[in-house]
């Protein structure tokens, strides 16, 4: 068995988790210690409430954001499961109805180039296998996928 693994959304996590830590602890600072001499607690309320909209905004996001495992099995099978902070989404996909993965080039939020290998499932379902901006990794990924996938075929 080979395992593809996909855990970009943990930096999503580890952010919104750093964000949220953070965000207690100075609200904390602000109710032990009242507003600064210069501003009023109408505007420290404001600007507080500003911030845990953001963060439970973000949070609630982040939750959405899945990380991947596929476990290829020696019948060819795929065992899918999607982790997100608070479920887990199991799924199995036989040899039969396994697709070839291809690298897809796109771009990520500054415009450089980002790409993913991805098989497209049946039902429209996608599984990024791997992603980043460096190229020659992805297409192993997808390479080393594709082969385990009709090797099992034959």
């Amino acid at each position: 068995m080979t395992t593809f693994r996909n855990r970009m959304a943990w930096a999503i996590w580890i952010f919104m988790a750093l964000w949220m830590t953070f965000l207690v602890a100075m609200t904390w600072v602000v109710i032990r210690d009242g507003p600064p001499e210069e501003h009023s607690w109408a505007t420290i309320a404001a600007v507080i409430a500003f911030f845990w909209a953001a963060g439970l905004g973000g949070s609630a996001w982040a939750c959405t954001i899945r990380i991947l495992r596929v476990d290829v099995r020696d019948s060819g099978a795929l065992d899918v499961t999607w982790r997100s902070p608070l479920r887990a989404e199991r799924r199995r996909v036989e040899a039969v109805d396994v697709p070839p993965a291809v690298v897809v080039d796109g771009k990520d939020s500054d415009g450089d180039p980002y790409f993913t290998c991805r098989v497209t499932l049946a039902d429209g379902a996608t599984l990024d296998l791997a992603e980043g901006h460096a190229r020659p990794p992805i297409e192993d990924a997808a390479t080393r996928f594709n082969q385990l996938t009709r090797q099992r075929h034959r």
